[in-house]
C-alpha cells in the first residue's frame, strides 16, 4: 500500500465516520419528531374529549371552560409548531446525512480506482520481472537450434 493510497484510505474511514454521526443525527431527530407528533395527536385527543364533555350548568363555569379550551388551543398551536421546527430539523439532519453519504461515495470511488491501480502497477512489476529472469535464462541457456 502506497502513501498515497493509505493517507485515501484515512479519508475515506474519517468520510465515513461523519456519515454515520450524520446518520446518528437523522435517527434522533426522526425520534424527537416522533415524540412531538405524539405528543400533538395526544393533545389534540384530549381537547376533543374536553370538547365533548356536557356543557356546565352555571354561568362561571362556563367561562371558565371556554377560558381552558383556549388555552388548550394555544397549546395546540404550539405543539403544532414544535413538531414544524422538529420536522425541519428531521430534513437539515437528512440532507447533511445525504450530503456526507455524497462525499463517502466519491472517496470510495477514488479508493477502488486507488487499488485497481497498485494492482495494475504490481502486475506490471511482476510480468518485468518475469520479462527478465526470461531473456536471462534464454540468454544462459545453450541454443538449441545449432543441433
Amino acid at each position: 500500500m502506497t502513501m498515497s493510497t493509505q493517507r485515501l484510505d484515512v479519508l475515506t474511514r474519517l468520510a465515513e465516520s461523519r456519515t454515520g454521526q450524520a446518520a446518528e443525527e437523522v435517527a434522533r431527530s426522526r425520534s424527537g419528531l416522533n415524540e412531538q407528533e405524539s405528543r400533538l395527536l395526544e393533545l389534540r385527543r384530549y381537547v376533543e374529549e374536553y370538547r365533548a364533555r356536557p356543557l356546565p350548568q352555571k354561568p362561571g363555569l362556563i367561562a371558565n371552560r371556554e377560558l381552558f379550551l383556549a388555552r388548550l388551543s394555544e397549546a395546540e398551536r404550539q405543539q403544532s409548531r414544535t413538531v414544524e421546527a422538529a420536522a425541519q430539523t428531521l430534513r437539515e439532519s437528512t440532507k447533511c446525512w445525504l450530503e456526507r453519504r455524497a462525499g463517502q461515495r466519491k472517496f470510495d470511488v477514488l479508493q477502488v480506482a486507488a487499488t485497481h491501480r497498485e494492482a495494475r502497477v504490481a502486475e506490471e512489476r511482476s510480468q518485468k520481472q518475469l520479462d527478465e529472469f526470461g531473456t536471462l535464462a534464454f540468454g544462459r541457456s545453450p541454443d538449441l537450434s545449432s543441433n
